[in-house]
This record gives C-alpha cells, structure tokens and sequence, in this order.
C-alpha cells in the first residue's frame, strides 16, 4: 500500500504473536463472534517542543513501543460496545451510537467516543459519505481494548485512545484506504477537542506517521508534514514516570496555558497593527507563530523583543481588556476562534484565573522552545561526533525542562526531582515530557552509561523503561 496510508498486516487470529493472538481470544469470549481487524496506535515520549505545537510551531517526537490495540466488529443493534482488559478498573460501556454524553471528568470510554464522534461528523460535513465510505452514525460496533501505555504521565495515552477509536471507526466505515494519514491525524486531534483540553496535533502526528527507528519533526504549518530525524547511534533514551500522575482533561491548567498564549499573542498583534479579526473571521484564532510570521521575526528575535510588547509582570482580565481595548465576550471570541467549546472551556478559565496570568514569561518560553527544537534537528544534521551531538542535544533538553519549570510553570516537586535524579545517576540531559504537572520524564544518555544507569535505578521505587523510536499506527486484517 502507499506509504501515505496507514499500513495493513494481514494476520490469522491463532497463529499471530502472543499479544494480538491473546486479544482476538478475548474479544470473541466477550462477544461471541470473531473480530474483523486490529488497530494499533503507538504512545509516544516528545523529545523537545514542549506546549509549542497548538501555537503551530515544529516539535521533535518519536513514537514509542507501548501502546492501544483495539480488536473491532460492527455491532449489527446499532450499539457501541466497549470492554477495557482491566475491567476492575474500567468499567464496560453498551449504548446507541447515536448517543454521546460528555461528563466531567471524562471516564476511559467518552475518549473513545470522542474518536468515533469526531470521525462520523467530520466525514459527514466534508461530503465524504457515499458509496464508497459507508459512515451512518447509527452504524454500531463491538471494541475490545488493552492498552499498555501508562496513563496520564504525558505518554499520551489518551490521544492514543482517541486515534485507535477514530482509526476503528474509519476502518468499520471501510474508509482506512481512503484517507491519508496525515490527514487522519488531523480528523483525531479535531476529535479530541470534543473531551474538552483544546491542544495541538503533536500527539496524533506522531501516532500516525512515526517509522521505526527515528524520531520526526512535525511540521504543522502551511500544513502537516514530517521529516525524519537521525538521533546520534550511541543515544539512548529512558522514560521515569514521577510519582505523580495528572488527568489533562480533569485540570484547568492545561486550558490556561492556552488561553495566557493566545492572549500574549493578540497582545503583540495590537501593539503592531495586526488584524486579529481576520484570523477569527476564518475560523481560526491568532497564534504566536502567526503574529512572528506577520512581523517577519523568527524565534530569537521574537524572544529578544517580547518585552517591547508585554510587560513582565501578572496580568488580570481587566488588565487585558483595558490592553485590548476590548469587553470579555470580544475576548473569548478572539481567543477561541469563535469556537463555542472553546468559548465554554475559555469562560471557566477566566472564572478561576485570578489576577495571575503570566503572559510574558509563557510566550517566553514558547519561542525559546521553538527555537530549541530547531537546534536539535540542526545538530543531529551536522558532521559532529556521536558523543558531541548528544552532549549538545542534552544541553538542549535540560534547558527545555528549566523553561517548563520557570517559565511555563508545568513541572512539579516530583518532576524536578526525577530530573535531578536521572542527571545524578549519569543522563546527560533530563526533562518533563508532555503536559507536566506530573507523568514522565525522558532521559538521555550515552550507550557506554547504561548499564551504571540501570543498577542505580533498580535501587528505586520509580517505574522506568527504555524505549526506542517506533512504527506509527497499524491496522490488522483478520484472515
């Protein structure tokens, strides 16, 4: 198949490995019928461009080896039956497909929901349901789920959930060789706004377009795109989970994050005559990267200049309507892109935010984030050695986890201290990945350390795992 499309393996349910084997046994002892296919979607760790990529800018991540497998059926009632491998922790889920009540927090089914919906609607308003995709919304289905990626640790477990259930619905709509996977992760990230955290499209990108053996630079602008990036051979790549585990979806402070950049970024736009309005006119709001691309600025200088633009200081929406020279309503409209979720999502962060939002130091670290991100793709194109490339690459990362800590304030006590504690136990570089405020860290460290590495390891109560660069999503063939 095009390589632009996700892969199809074919596979004989009994003679399979041992995990999609086990997984096909489950689902026709749970729903007494054999499944049609399997989708898998990979987690991923972000090596640097931490809460860059919903402000357009480049990130650098690869997929890892954990993951989503979901063995799928259609369900002939019109039914989306959901059963989870840890059904103690995560009950079972049997309803009309037509139905879709989102709650507060989200349980592990409204994610997969999520997927469904996004994908059902959005084929529905691009005109894409004829003969040859066959999307109804009542079309049902039975899903049998197991995943091994651990959640809420910035692995992004449940963008992998809502790219397996948008990746299972498109295939039971017989759509998977229709649409090309860029575009795929385009429907998924779209799909994961309706959970309520409005991100980027990093999580998905990667899930769909990682190949084995190296990470991606994900491009989000004028389009999606990737291109590989070789690591240095002697690096090697470690992911400590903290301690401390946060629910993205069940927090205000990923939302506020967002909503503090989108204000800095109409903030520069006025003090340099950039129309916002025509952004939100085309449904859209004003982006860092935009108001950068609009003054014709890269990263350092954007960072040189900022204070010319926002004072150093914390902001109150007084403050920033009185800035604007606008009321609060023009306010969600032009931050949300006149997005009613959004506007709704939006509202409850100006309820709680107080006089504390800190607009400078968050663009701040926007474009110095960027900009460290090109750094590294730079350095791993360069005729340095192994040794060198990594020491510098490193550099960059501990940086990175500084910026996260200081300036976007995502990290945590047990963050910083799993940080500390890889760069004792030898790592050259450490930092956050993911959203922060708990999960993982990722660390990096030279082939010849390993060893030293993993017996001071052994000696604590974190879980841990090294991984390597894995293969994007993959859609089984049942024979």
């Amino acid at each position: 198949m095009d390589s632009n499309y996700v892969p199809v393996i074919r596979i004989n349910e009994k003679n399979s490995n041992e995990s999609l084997s086990k997984l096909c046994e489950n689902f026709k002892n749970t729903f007494g019928r054999k499944a049609s296919f399997i989708v898998r979607v990979p987690g991923r760790v972000n090596l640097i461009g931490e809460h860059i990529d919903y402000h357009g800018f480049s990130v650098l991540p690869m997929a890892i080896e954990s993951d989503i497998l979901i063995a799928v059926s259609e369900n002939k009632e019109g039914k989306i039956c959901l059963e989870n491998s840890e059904s103690e922790k995560y009950k079972s889920y049997c309803e009309q497909s037509t139905d879709f009540n989102l709650i507060t927090p989200p349980s592990w089914f409204h994610y997969f929901l999520c997927g469904f919906r996004g994908i059902t609607e959005k084929l529905h308003s691009n005109n894409q349901c004829n003969g040859t995709i066959e999307c109804v919304t009542s079309k049902g289905l039975n899903a049998f789920v197991v995943g091994s990626i651990p959640p809420s640790s910035g692995l992004s477990s449940s963008s992998a959930l809502v790219s397996a259930a948008a990746l299972s619905t498109l295939c039971l709509m017989k759509g998977c060789d229709k649409i090309v996977k860029a575009e795929i992760a385009e429907l998924c990230a779209s799909s994961e706004r309706y959970i309520g955290t409005q991100g980027g499209g990093m999580d998905q990108a990667i899930a769909f377009l990682a190949t084995n053996g190296s990470a991606k630079l994900i491009e989000f602008e004028p389009s999606l795109s990737s291109s590989t990036v070789i690591l240095p051979r002697n690096a090697v790549f470690y992911v400590i989970h903290c301690g401390s585990t946060l629910n993205k979806a069940a927090t205000h402070h990923f939302n506020t994050r967002v909503f503090e950049t989108r204000i800095a970024a109409l903030i520069i736009a006025k003090k340099n005559n950039v129309i916002a309005g025509d952004y939100v006119s085309n449904k859209k709001y004003l982006s860092l990267r935009d108001v950068m691309v609009a003054l014709g600025k890269n990263c350092e200088q954007m960072s040189a200049s900022l204070k010319e633009y926002i004072q150093q200081k914390d902001y109150s929406i007084d403050d920033i309507l009185q800035e604007l020279s606008i009321n609060e309503q023009s306010l969600l409209e032009l931050v949300s892109g006149c997005s009613q979720d959004a506007i709704e999502k939006f509202k409850h962060v100006i309820s709680n935010s107080g006089d504390s939002l800190r607009l400078f130091n968050r663009a701040l670290h926007v474009y110095e984030e960027a900009n460290r991100v090109l750094r590294v793709k730079n350095i791993c194109e360069t005729n340095a050695n192994d040794q060198e490339k990594l020491r510098l690459i490193a550099d960059l990362m501990n940086d990175s986890h500084l910026s996260c800590k200081n300036l976007y304030e995502c990290s945590c006590e047990q963050l910083d201290e799993t940080v500390e504690m890889a760069l004792r136990y030898g790592a050259f570089g450490a930092r956050l990945t993911g959203a922060g405020w708990g999960g993982c860290v990722v660390a990096a460290l030279p082939e010849s350390s390993v060893q030293s590495f993993e017996d001071n390891m052994k000696q604590q109560s974190k879980s841990y795992f090294r991984s390597k660069p894995s293969q994007g999503a993959l859609i089984y063939n049942i024979e």
